[in-house]
């Protein structure tokens, strides 16, 4: 079975199903995908565990006064072993990454209107994104300056 559909078994129709659920039947079902996913080390596991916090905590606290970020991780970082972070106002100003972080985005946004394309008040969104999309496929932003965000100030 592949990883939904033991997910899938375990919540049927008009049903809630928790994490820590999962993870004890996982615990039980030793030959599972669920099983086979997750970091049985506990030492290793705690070290991937932190490193997400780290990750939460860069998300949530390297903000600007209004609540934008001022670190972003691209792809091109994350596929590099232990990934990374670069300053916005960085990335901005090289066309390149700005692209990059661009492509990112729509990416992200695609994964978001799978998730709620059914939400008829979002159709407006998910057409600029569309267009978004079509200008950069063209290399219609491509080179276009960006301007940069204002760091936070403490």
């Amino acid at each position: 079975m592949s990883i939904a559909s033991e997910i899938m078994a375990l919540c049927p129709t008009g049903s809630m199903v928790k994490a820590a659920e999962i993870l004890e039947w996982a615990k039980e079902n030793t030959d599972s995908a669920i099983h086979n996913y997750l970091i049985w080390d506990n030492e290793k596991a705690g070290h991937e565990h932190r490193l997400e916090q780290i990750r939460h905590l860069i998300r949530v606290h390297v903000v600007t006064v209004d609540r934008q970020p001022v670190m972003v991780s691209l792809s091109i970082d994350r596929s590099r072993p232990g990934g990374g972070y670069r300053l916005v106002d960085d990335v901005v100003a090289v066309p390149r990454l700005a692209d990059i972080m661009l492509q990112d985005a729509l990416r992200e946004l695609e994964r978001v209107e799978m998730r709620y394309r059914h939400l008829q008040e979002l159709v407006h969104v998910w057409e600029a994104a569309k267009r978004a999309r079509a200008a950069m496929s063209s290399g219609k932003t491509r080179g276009k300056p960006r301007s940069p965000e204002k760091r936070p100030t403490a």
